[in-house]
């Protein structure tokens, strides 16, 4: 904290003033009482001397306002200690605006005070204060409406549209506020205007009546003058005749000015009866204004409700970002068993391999052995036939039910690919179908296996049968059924490949469809990045453009206008000043040197008459000077308000950087994401292609070993008939044999079983992960298109950063237009003033007819604001009716965020706050330092001079100033000003010291609170 960020320094001009303390000093000095530092300069007192007479009061008359530099004199040294101490308690309890008590107090009622010291800034002070609160209120807004925006537009459709209906509401409240606000400082207009007698509403009517009061003035004095002349004849006529009576036309005259008198005073009832009426409307409208500022109050309260539920839509939109980031882990975890599901695959793979080999030869052996035995098969052929017959119904049995197993599996097939399609609908429902489809199954797969167990069992015995009755004719139809079986299971297991490979060429589809639509989000993204690039690019320009051209124009414009307008408005208020005390003068001289007569009284009411108008002229003076410190302070208030908006320029500029950002690591994380995904996707098409190229062989073989079988199988009947008779000893051990070979074929077919349902449950698993990888992809779009709505939301806010820019400008313009007007209307105040004593005639008799035209306009004036109140009624009728009819969703705990927020933007007001004191500090020392350098020789011996005139001291001119130039005394002065000086020094660094303190206190609170929030 430097010593700059508090108030203004040392002998610099007065900005904002603190209440009461405005206009007293830090300590009284030494020898001049605390009763004196109102009315006086440097501590030496400037009122009018009470017992000394006329010549020496002429003597030493105060200093001549138009005459002193009001920037150098001492009364401005005194009043700089006020502004750090409104700005520190207004950061302890409101954000930076603090209104002044002492500013709302009219200069009417201390006319002295603004005079000597601050030359009636009060209003000024009151219009800075309400435009300070008027900037930091839309500050405010601004920031709202950008992240309401910016939530907003990740929220649904439906509720995209609520909001956009309570944007516009606000919108309409925003306006209805200006306009009530606009209303309110026309009232307080009139109500001030009112107290002054005969005065108008607008700034033109109060031009036209402070020409009312110069005509009239005028005439005061014409009559005055007249009087005095008729006074002096009268006197001379007394001196001559010696005669004490007045003459009757005197008395004829002075009745006729007390009925004119009297006339004016009729006229000046009536139009106070008319601006207590006004008075009673504009007391109605007030009224009127406080119901309309209650409902206001209510809206507000709706408003922050949405700002609650936008809140709880962002907590929603964190946690499903945190369910995102915990998919995409548990689906690299499934990506890793599927990976190593494969590497257990190919090893069955393997192992089946090696067990269909050792099988082949198996069979080989056998097919020689069976060439052997069949030549030995004969007798039993009846019950071998009825056995048949049983195991026919048996195969049949097993046929039908691996038909129903089949039909379970298309439903279970059916039933995932509608999960797929309609997953978030009816996933419960198909849920219990499958499980009820899985109960199915384990009770057909327990069928099955009982079925099994009974072919065994018949197959054992058949067995029996075949060593008790030798029916190598029935053995060798048993091994034709077994054979038959073999070849329905494989034609049972082509249809299931047929299957397979559907499903493989639908996955592939998808997966196909997946890449494009992938590809398109990606150049879309790209688009968009491309988009913001170009945004900034003119975000930049376009704040260069505004830094470079426009302030330099406008400050050099405003430069060269503000001075031709100073010098005209001082020459104007030194000729009028001038005119007043002549007028003064020889009024009060008059008053000396009249007689007593009997109308002494009424000429006493006529002369304080006659000065109240002197004193209103001179109000009408200050009203100039106060204008043109308006007009000065308006352009510096655009410039601190351009340099706002270029901060919020940058500010937008650094969040634009951080969110682009944010979307390149997003695009990062989503892109290596997308890479894994495609690899995985990748490795899973080349396993289920090699799968599908082990399938194909394995039919192939199959194919090649049925035919082989086929073949051996005839040449075996044909030779069974010629070895029937030679083989009838081997009968036991072929027997033997048929019953392994039958073991084996058993063996093989559960084998083959088990093989399919792995390769079912595999298929499921597959399903199952590109279902996972369809969620994924989902939800990748959504993203997506969230970063669109963001990007349109940027979009949205640089076209309101360029609305803002514009309106600046017109502002710009329009002081332009207000300063030209001023100048225009000192001009002619210049011109009435030479042509005011040449339109005395004209002006009485257009008097009374100006009355009624003014009462007119009044009346006409009440009548359009009464019709504008009922225009705003109705208004805000219509808003509250559709307030009502639309929803607002309950608010939610986010007192914490919002306190965070809070304390963050209180920190950072004040951060901003304390820049723009170093600045304007700066500035301050700037233009002191150089004006004193350029006009230190002028203004000392103008001082001089000016002490001189007074008659106070002696003239220092003509004397040698040897002492003051060896400096060998330190003067009173220089040790008052070094004093005072380490006061304020010490009270700064004290208060700058708790501000320091209180700024750490919010800091922590606001890193505490990130830390909980986080947590």
């Amino acid at each position: 904290m430097s010593l700059f960020s508090g108030k203004n320094l040392l002998g610099t001009p007065h900005r904002v003033s603190n209440g009461s303390n405005k206009n007293k000093l830090e300590f009284t000095p030494i020898g001049v009482s605390k009763g004196r530092n109102i009315g006086s300069i440097g501590g030496y007192d400037l009122s009018p001397p009470r017992s000394k007479s006329r010549s020496t009061y002429t003597a030493r008359q105060p200093l001549n306002e138009h005459k002193i530099n009001q920037s150098y004199n001492e009364s401005s040294f005194d009043n700089t200690l006020d502004n750090f101490n409104t700005t520190i308690n207004s950061f302890l309890k409101q954000p930076i605006s603090s209104k002044n008590t002492a500013a709302s107090i009219p200069p009417k009622l201390y006319p002295e005070r603004n005079h000597i010291l601050n030359n009636g800034m009060n209003s000024i002070k009151e219009q800075q204060v309400e435009n300070h609160k008027l900037e930091t209120e839309n500050y405010n807004l601004k920031i709202k409406l950008a992240t309401l925006t910016r939530f907003f537009d990740q929220t649904p459709e439906e509720q995209r549209e609520l909001v956009t209906q309570n944007i516009d509401l606000k919108q309409q409240l925003m306006e209805s506020a200006r306009e009530i606000k606009q209303l309110k400082e026309a009232i307080t207009d009139l109500q001030y205007l009112s107290n002054k007698e005969n005065s108008g509403n607008s700034a033109q009517n109060i031009e036209e009546m402070r020409l009312e009061y110069k005509q009239l003035l005028n005439e005061r004095e014409a009559k005055l003058s007249e009087y005095e002349r008729q006074i002096m004849s009268m006197q001379e006529e007394m001196v001559s005749n010696n005669n004490h009576r007045v003459s009757d036309d005197l008395l004829d005259k002075l009745e006729h000015l007390q009925l004119d008198n009297q006339s004016l005073r009729r006229q000046i009832d009536s139009l106070k009866i008319t601006i207590n009426q006004l008075e009673h409307d504009n007391d109605a409208v007030g009224n009127n204004f406080d119901d309309i500022h209650e409902q206001l109050e209510s809206k507000d309260v709706q408003i922050r409700d949405l700002q609650a539920d936008l809140s709880n839509w962002k907590e929603k939109y964190e946690f499903l970002n945190s369910e995102y980031r915990g998919s995409t882990d548990s689906n690299n975890d499934n990506l890793k068993q599927s990976k190593q599901e494969i590497m257990h695959l190919n090893s069955k793979i393997k192992d089946l391999e090696y067990k269909y080999m050792n099988a082949k030869n198996m069979l080989e052996q056998k097919d020689e052995d069976l060439n052997k035995m069949m030549e030995s098969i004969n007798g039993d052929k009846n019950i071998v036939d009825k056995l048949d017959r049983r195991i026919d119904s048996l195969t049949r049995q097993l046929k039908e039910k691996d038909k129903e197993e089949y039909n379970l599996r298309s439903q279970i097939k059916a039933l995932l690919d509608q999960r797929t399609s309609n997953k978030d609908n009816d996933y419960q429902f198909y849920e219990s179908e499958i499980e009820s489809l899985k109960l199915k199954e384990k009770r057909v797969s327990e069928q099955n296996n009982k079925l099994r167990i009974e072919v065994s069992e018949l197959q054992d015995q058949l067995y029996q049968i075949n060593t008790n009755s030798n029916s190598h004719d029935q053995r060798l139809k048993k091994l034709q059924e077994q054979k038959q079986e073999l070849q329905d299971r494989l034609a049972y297991y082509e249809n299931e490949y047929e299957i397979l490979e559907k499903a493989f060429n639908n996955a592939e589809l998808e997966s196909d469809s997946l890449k494009s639509q992938q590809l398109k989000a990606d150049e879309r993204i790209i688009n968009l990045e491309n988009e913001n690039q170009l945004l900034l690019k003119q975000l930049k320009s376009s704040s260069a453009k505004l830094n470079n051209s426009a302030l330099l124009e406008l400050e050099n414009f405003n430069r060269k206008q503000l001075e031709t307008e100073r010098k005209q408005l001082i020459e104007e208020v030194d000729s009028l000043k001038f005119d007043l005390k002549r007028v003064t003068n020889e009024l009060e001289f008059a008053k000396h040197n009249k007689p007593v007569d009997i109308n002494n009284q009424f000429l006493d009411s006529e002369y304080q008459k006659l000065l109240m108008e002197k004193n209103k002229l001179q109000f009408t003076a200050d009203d100039n000077e106060i204008r043109f410190r308006e007009l000065d302070a308006k352009c510096r208030k655009l410039q601190t308000i351009i340099d706002d908006k270029e901060s919020i320029i940058e500010n937008l500029e650094a969040k634009v950087r951080e969110v682009d950002r944010n979307n390149k690591l997003k695009f990062l994380v989503e892109d290596d994401e997308k890479t894994e995904l495609l690899k995985a996707k990748s490795n899973n098409e080349s396993k289920m292609r090699l799968l599908q190229l082990e399938n194909e062989n394995l039919q192939k073989e199959f194919e090649t070993q049925i035919n082989f079988y086929k073949n051996k199988l005839e040449i075996l009947l044909q030779r069974q008939e010629e070895d029937i008779y030679n083989n009838n000893h081997n009968k036991k051990n072929y027997e033997n044999q048929s019953s392994s070979i039958v073991l084996l074929l058993e063996k093989q077919l559960e084998d083959s079983q088990a093989l399919r349902n792995e390769i079912s449950q595999k298929l499921s698993d597959q399903i199952a992960t590109n279902d996972d990888l369809k969620w994924k992809y989902e939800k990748l779009q959504k993203d997506n298109e969230q970063l669109v709505e963001l990007s349109n939301a940027f979009d949205k806010n640089e076209k309101f950063v360029k609305l803002e820019n514009s309106q600046l400008e017109m502002r710009m313009k329009k002081l332009t237009q207000e300063l030209n007007n001023t100048t225009r209307h000192c001009s002619k105040l210049v011109n009435k003033v030479k042509e005011f004593k040449q339109r005395e005639l004209i002006n009485e008799k257009y008097k009374t007819e100006d009355n009624d035209w003014n009462k007119s306009r009044l009346t006409s004036k009440c009548h359009d604001l009464q019709a504008h109140n009922s225009y705003l009624q109705n208004k805000l009728d219509n808003i509250n009716s559709k307030l009502a009819s639309t929803y607002i969703s309950s608010p939610s705990d986010n007192s914490k965020k919002i306190k965070l927020l809070e304390n963050e933007l209180h920190y950072y007001r004040a951060k901003l706050y304390d820049i723009n004191l170093r600045s304007n500090d700066l500035e301050i020392m700037y233009q002191f330092v150089m004006n004193a350098i350029k006009n230190s020789n002028r203004l000392i011996k103008n001082d001089i001079i000016k002490l001189t005139q007074c008659g106070i001291y002696p003239d220092y001119a003509s004397m040698n100033l040897q002492r003051i130039q060896k400096g060998d005394k330190l003067s009173f002065k220089v040790l008052s000003k070094f004093v005072l000086a380490m006061v304020r020094i010490r009270r700064r660094s004290e208060k700058a010291e708790k501000r320091k303190i209180r700024l750490f206190e919010l800091k922590n609170e606001i890193e505490t609170d990130k830390i909980t929030l986080l947590e």
